[in-house]
C-alpha cells in the first residue's frame, strides 16, 4: 500500500473516531421530561458536563458537591413556558430567584457564591472564642456549626 492511501485511511479513521465522539456527548448530555427529549448543547460543554455528572449522581445542580446550590442564568429571549419549565427543574434541587436585570446576575452571584465563605468563617470564629473560653476544639467546632445550621 502507498503513504497516500494510508494517510487517508488514518485521516477517515480519525474524523470517524471525531464524529462518534461527538455523537455520544449529545446523547449523553441529553435528558427525558415528560417523554421528550431535550437536548444540552452549551457553549462551555465541560462545565455543563461538571453539573451533569453532579446532578446525575445526586448532588444536584452545584459545581462541587455538597455546595451551595444556587446558580444564575440570563437570557433576555426567554418564554413564559421556558422560564415555567426551568423554574421547575431547578426548584427540584434548591431555590430558585428571578431577577428581571442582567446588571443584577454580578450582586447575585456575590451574595450566593461568596456568601458560603463568609459563613464558614463566622463558624471558624465561634468555634474559636468557644476554645479561647475553655472549651475543647471539637466540641467548639461542633457547637457552631449546629447553631449556624439551626439558624437558617
Amino acid at each position: 500500500m502507498n503513504s497516500k492511501f494510508l494517510r487517508n485511511f488514518a485521516f477517515s479513521l480519525i474524523i470517524i473516531g471525531y464524529l462518534y465522539y461527538i455523537y455520544r456527548y449529545i446523547i449523553g448530555t441529553s435528558f427525558l421530561i415528560d417523554g421528550k427529549t431535550y437536548y444540552v448543547l452549551f457553549d462551555d460543554a465541560m462545565i455543563s458536563m461538571r453539573y451533569a455528572r453532579n446532578l446525575a449522581n445526586g448532588a444536584g445542580l452545584v459545581w462541587n458537591p455538597g455546595g451551595e446550590r444556587v446558580q444564575g442564568f440570563s437570557n433576555p429571549a426567554v418564554t413564559a413556558a421556558q422560564r415555567d419549565l426551568c423554574s421547575a427543574l431547578l426548584a427540584a434541587v434548591g431555590e430558585v430567584a428571578w431577577v428581571e436585570d442582567e446588571a443584577l446576575l454580578d450582586p447575585v452571584t456575590a451574595v450566593s457564591g461568596g456568601g458560603p465563605a463568609y459563613v464558614f468563617l463566622l463558624i471558624e470564629c465561634l468555634a474559636q472564642a468557644g476554645v479561647d473560653s475553655g472549651l475543647p476544639p471539637e466540641l467548639a467546632m461542633r457547637l457552631a456549626r449546629v447553631t449556624v445550621a439551626g439558624s437558617g
